[in-house]
């Protein structure tokens, strides 16, 4: 009998703790799957009550293989975007080796994109970009490096993916530096940001996507 009672308060007991430890994970699971990711307006507020949507504005630039890429061909597309350039020595190398693995993850889900920005396009030819992609193992079908216009690719910076918030005009001495990486929705609405030098930040980003995956 005391073999019988002894039995049985140890199941009780692990009862009592897997239960818990189940439906924690259980709702942690829920909670990942279908919680939604704030949405941004036009302010950076994400307050439900009192938002103006904000949307990326229309663009045409040239990518890493002389094409003219335009935001037409990132419709119905969840990406990432960065702003760099490619003499850049210290944040830069590490933000675009961690967006590798971003590249990586989703290697074979065209619905997933990259779109990195130079804010140096002066420097930054198409050859120069198509260097940089060949350094980095940048998949073109997965990625784009674009250039253009320096005052187009500051408006953008500044009016539709807010990784500057300093005033500028796009002109010969204005100059944009962010580790910002940020991603977008399939509405072309912006719906996080990480820190493009930090591996946690971007493994976020890389949860965040997939949870962005699972929304309507």
């Amino acid at each position: 009998m005391n073999s019988i009672k002894k039995y049985r308060t140890i199941l009780y007991s692990i009862i009592l703790i897997v239960i818990p430890v189940l439906a924690f994970a259980a709702v942690t699971m829920i909670k990942n799957r279908y919680e939604k990711l704030p949405m941004y307006d036009s302010t950076l507020n994400t307050n439900k009550e009192d938002r103006t949507p904000h949307y990326i504005q229309p663009f045409a630039l040239i990518n890493q293989d002389g094409k003219i890429f335009s935001d037409n061909e990132l419709n119905n597309k969840i990406y990432v975007a960065d702003f760099f350039f490619t003499s850049c020595t210290s944040a830069c190398p590490k933000m675009t080796k961690n967006l590798v693995l971003v590249q990586s993850e989703f290697k074979n889900n065209d619905a997933i994109k990259i779109t990195s920005f130079t804010v140096d396009p002066e420097t930054d030819t198409v050859q120069r970009l198509k260097w940089y992609a060949n350094v980095f193992k940048i998949d073109s079908a997965k990625w784009n490096l674009l250039t253009g216009n320096k005052k187009d690719i500051y408006r953008l910076a500044r009016e539709s993916f807010y990784v500057s918030a300093g005033d500028g005009d796009g002109g010969s001495d204005d100059f944009i530096h962010s580790d910002k990486l940020v991603l977008v929705d399939k509405h072309k609405q912006i719906r996080g940001y990480y820190t493009g030098t930090d591996e946690a930040s971007v493994e976020q980003l890389i949860h965040d996507i997939k949870k962005l995956g699972n929304e309507n």
